[in-house]
């Protein structure tokens, strides 16, 4: 919600406008961002409605599905852009997408809502992983050695103290 806000002198649109105005320095030895003027996200294919073409959008979508393979480890991810219904199921969320106006935000080329939806993905995932993991193993029954097949205890200990495994 977009508030406008007068007081004599100075005028603001929003509260947190001024974030836009942040300039962050890269780190040493970390990649600058990339301008639109430099190629960046002015260099996917966008229509005349301002929207990424389907060929920019299904770069993107394989993209997703290669990324989040790297970042999990699963190669069933990283397999799906391979897929014989990879395209027609892009095609279809594209469609999806360009018939709904208020979905828009995901197909403007370099659009900060479509960024921070990426970020906040590429923290949540592996979490989400993680913690799947941990309680698959707080559910697990602990297993039990069978006495017939379960290695003979060293209550026989030599009495030089040598102890065999």
């Amino acid at each position: 919600m977009e508030t406008t806000t007068e007081t004599p002198g100075q005028s603001s649109t929003s509260e947190a406008d001024h974030f836009d105005q942040i300039e962050v320095e890269p780190e040493a030895g970390e990649a600058a961002p990339v301008s639109e003027a430099e190629g960046g996200a002015a260099s996917l294919p966008v229509g005349a409605d301002g929207l990424l073409t389907f060929e920019g959008f299904n770069e993107g979508f394989k993209a997703a599905f290669l990324i989040g393979g790297d970042l999990t480890g699963l190669q069933t991810l990283k397999a799906a852009p391979d897929q014989a219904t990879a395209v027609p199921a892009s095609r279809a969320l594209y469609d999806t997408l360009k018939e709904i106006p208020w979905m828009h935000w995901m197909l403007h080329p370099g659009g900060k809502w479509m960024q921070r939806a990426i970020l906040i993905g590429a923290f949540s995932a592996p979490l989400y992983l993680g913690c799947r993991e941990e309680m698959k193993a707080r559910r697990a029954k602990p297993v039990q050695a069978d006495e017939s097949t379960a290695a003979p205890a060293n209550d026989d200990i030599p009495e030089d103290g040598a102890v065999l495994r």
